[in-house]
């Protein structure tokens, strides 16, 4: 795609030098009842930049094509096939600069996203790469370039403890963010046992302590209050001696995965 790439530059570069040019194709967005849009330059180092230059060229498609014409620029025009790529182009790229914006405006990016904003986009270039939906070479190879590039960026990724686990647990996503059902498993079984290791079930009974800075008025009904508080502490005991740390776990991450999530919260 480079060559039609620098096509676009070439002719944003002279809009934005002329201001003949810029002034004519102003007016001619104005003829043509749309909006008046300048056109963008891209930045060597913001990859976003080139698409946001692609984007607002094609916007602007039927009034450039004309003030090119008419104001007779020195540079190359685009072909019809040009155009198209164009468009097909920044609808297989829009997907990866929503997500860029998404992650941009977050002072802190949950590490529980990933799964969801990676898997996303794998699917997304998957479905343009199955259905065949570019028409030109160029992007079709973009398509299967990018396929490639992700698969090998992000295989096994739901195998990661930290990202698997924090998916889980956020309750925007539990199960939905998965598409390996063997990593989610996987997860869900750490939780449990992590769960299950700080359960009160598996923890020692801590009796109350009634001593203290009460004073010596306090003394007095001392044996009472270490009685009752001994009875609660028996009972206590009794409950949790019958109880199963790893089952009660089970239970408990059951539980957090069967509430119902609210849309909206999304």
């Amino acid at each position: 795609m480079k060559p039609t790439v620098d096509k676009v530059k070439a002719a944003v570069e002279f809009f934005h030098k002329s201001t003949v040019a810029a002034e004519k194709l102003k007016s001619t967005q104005c003829q043509m009842g749309m909006p008046k849009l300048r056109p963008k330059q891209d930045c060597a180092t913001r990859w976003n930049s080139t698409f946001y230059m692609l984007k607002r060229f094609l916007e602007s498609k039927d009034a450039i094509i004309s003030t090119l014409a008419i104001v007779n620029a020195p540079v190359d025009a685009l072909t019809q096939e040009e155009w198209e790529m164009v468009r097909e182009a920044c609808s297989v790229l829009e997907p990866f600069e929503q997500v860029t914006v998404e992650i941009s405006a977050e002072s802190y990016v949950t590490a529980s996203k990933m799964l969801l904003l990676c898997k996303g986009l794998q699917r997304i270039t998957a479905h343009h790469q199955r259905e065949a939906t570019a028409t030109t070479g160029q992007v079709r190879e973009l398509v299967n370039t990018l396929c490639a590039s992700m698969e090998r960026k992000f295989h096994r990724m739901e195998y990661n403890h930290v990202l698997s686990e924090t998916t889980a647990l956020d309750p925007r996503f539990k199960k939905l963010a998965f598409s390996d059902n063997r990593a989610l498993d996987e997860a869900l079984q750490r939780i449990t046992t992590a769960a299950g290791r700080g359960s009160p079930s598996s923890q020692p009974a801590q009796v109350p302590d009634q001593q203290g800075e009460e004073g010596a008025g306090a003394q007095a009904v001392e044996p009472q209050m270490s009685a009752i508080w001994r009875l609660f502490d028996e009972r206590a005991t009794a409950d949790i001696a019958r109880r199963n740390p790893s089952a009660d776990a089970i239970l408990e991450v059951q539980s957090y995965l069967d509430l119902q999530k609210d849309p909206q919260t999304l």
